[in-house]
């Protein structure tokens, strides 16, 4: 594999995860806000939020490591 293919890969992965880390991020912040507001607080959306985003890297990652490792499902 030459370094062309292999920057492609890398661009492939990258946008894979991307697209599929977005949905504990938002379910995050969806729960934290009216807790917020009910604490009168800021640390529920930190926590939540920070929380989802790393969920979210996980879970991406796996399911892109997944479907890059076999191509044919």
């Amino acid at each position: 594999m030459n370094e062309k293919e292999n920057k492609e890969q890398e661009s492939n992965f990258a946008e894979c995860v991307l697209n599929n880390s977005w949905m504990f991020s938002v379910l995050g912040v969806a729960l934290a806000v009216p807790l917020g507001i009910r604490l009168k607080s800021y640390v529920p959306l930190i926590h939540f939020g920070i929380v989802g985003t790393g969920v979210d890297i996980f879970v991406g990652v796996r399911r892109c490591r997944d479907q890059f490792e076999n191509p044919h499902i």
